[in-house]
């Protein structure tokens, strides 16, 4: 006992962080209190951190806690472990588990599946021993994967990258990248992806056989429906094709991305620094370990399977890899009345001159607009074609619409007011 309080007298600033650690009584009020004033904004982390005397490590952990589980999160913990030993039959089955369904994973990606699938409650460390103890994964694997994990998982810069004062919220800045790779089996295919840069949340993420302007255009719809319009797009180039084909115009498909972009108010970006490429490259990497192994575990066979795997796959992978936000967002969220009008945004979009007797000229096609055109303002101004993915087209005078056809020519109504020249 003399060693004891001879130790804490010599070293009482230790002494007082070990037991700042697990905050009690009056100090979990202390901590709501302050909490509630910094998710207020009326004061930041530090300060927060700074009445409680702890540090702001450990004042996010308390947050992450207390969002969690209340002010019970922020019990005591240790005094709730009870290790149990494992009987040799639960062994037996995590070594089934891993033979049968994820060789040859990494042990990460299959203790993922093991909680998320197979409802285990082991820790990380227990599942990563047990299998090294049988055999299936060396220790030097081990440490290889996990590093490589641990990086993956930082698709963010860290503090010392970025300060923490001017880290971005979800919203204020998406990217959208192009991954190709052959994650089916032998067959090469492009994995489009939209993701938020604070979070690393993966918004909209699909395969395609070819990358064009409606793969880009479908990516930043999917997330602007889903989540809201946002301020800046850091785009990809290797989206936009070069030759000239049905869905190309004289401005090019780059030129119309801009064009809606700018329609929607959002900024485009191109050409990423050191940062942002370091952390797309630890993302292609995360993606082409686990992907194709998911694909294969399912059965997957072609690219309308996967696109069906993938759009319950990213709930989950979010929920490994995309951080808390304890910010306000930066999406406007899409009002119903306006969505129609901002999804005619994602087309192609030429101007259609009239002649006087009505015809218009439109990628070698002779659009007749009919007995409307009989409006001196339909000659003297020009009209919009809008032309859609499946071929479609629609003609426009200002925000009404004139007429609308098929991918035959064809009007909707049943009259080919459109053929072939």
């Amino acid at each position: 006992m003399t060693a004891a309080r001879t130790w804490s007298d010599h070293y009482p600033s230790i002494t007082a962080s070990m037991t700042h650690q697990i905050p009690s009584g009056g100090r979990k009020a202390s901590f709501e209190s302050a909490y509630l004033k910094w998710q207020s904004g009326l004061i930041g982390q530090a300060r927060a951190a700074e009445l409680l005397g702890i540090s702001v490590r450990t004042f996010r952990r308390w947050s992450r806690r207390y969002r969690e589980g209340g002010l019970g999160g922020l019990r005591d913990r240790r005094k709730d472990r009870s290790p149990s030993r494992a009987t040799q039959a639960e062994v037996d089955r995590l070594e089934h588990l891993y033979r049968t369904e994820c060789p040859d994973w990494s042990v990460r990606h299959f203790y993922d599946v093991y909680v998320s699938e197979h409802g285990g409650t082991r820790s990380y460390t227990w599942v990563r021993e047990r299998l090294q103890d049988r055999g299936l994964v060396t220790k030097s694997q081990r440490r290889e994967t996990a590093t490589s994990c641990r990086s993956s998982a930082q698709a963010i810069p860290s503090n010392n990258e970025q300060p923490e004062s001017s880290q971005l919220v979800e919203g204020a800045l998406i990217h959208q990248v192009a991954f190709t790779h052959e994650w089916l089996g032998k067959q090469s295919s492009s994995l489009c992806l939209t993701l938020d840069s604070a979070s690393r949340r993966i918004y909209s993420g699909f395969l395609v056989d070819n990358l064009d302007i409606w793969t880009a255009f479908r990516g930043v719809w999917e997330t602007v429906d889903a989540q809201g319009l946002f301020l800046a797009l850091f785009g990809d180039r290797r989206m936009f094709r070069l030759d000239t084909n049905s869905a190309e115009v004289p401005g090019g498909q780059l030129h119309q991305f801009r064009r809606a972009m700018n329609e929607l108010d959002i900024e485009l970006v191109f050409g990423r620094g050191q940062g942002s490429r370091a952390r797309v490259a630890r993302l292609s990497r995360t993606l082409r370990t686990r992907l194709p192994k998911e694909m294969a575990r399912a059965g997957v066979a072609d690219t309308l399977e996967a696109n069906a795997l993938l759009s319950d796959y990213w709930p989950a992978f979010n929920r490994t890899f995309a951080l808390p936000m304890e910010t306000q967002s930066a999406f406007v969220e899409l009002v119903a009345s306006l969505r129609e009008e901002v999804r005619e945004v994602f087309c192609v979009k030429t101007e259609l001159q009239l002649d006087p007797n009505g015809y218009g000229h439109h990628h070698g096609k002779s659009i007749h607009i009919g007995p409307l055109t009989t409006e001196p303002s339909l000659i003297q101004k020009p009209l919009r074609v809008h032309e859609y993915q499946d071929g479609s087209l629609a003609v426009f005078h200002g925000r009404e619409r004139i007429s609308q056809y098929g991918n035959n020519g064809c009007r909707i109504d049943g009259t080919s007011d459109s053929s072939g020249q």
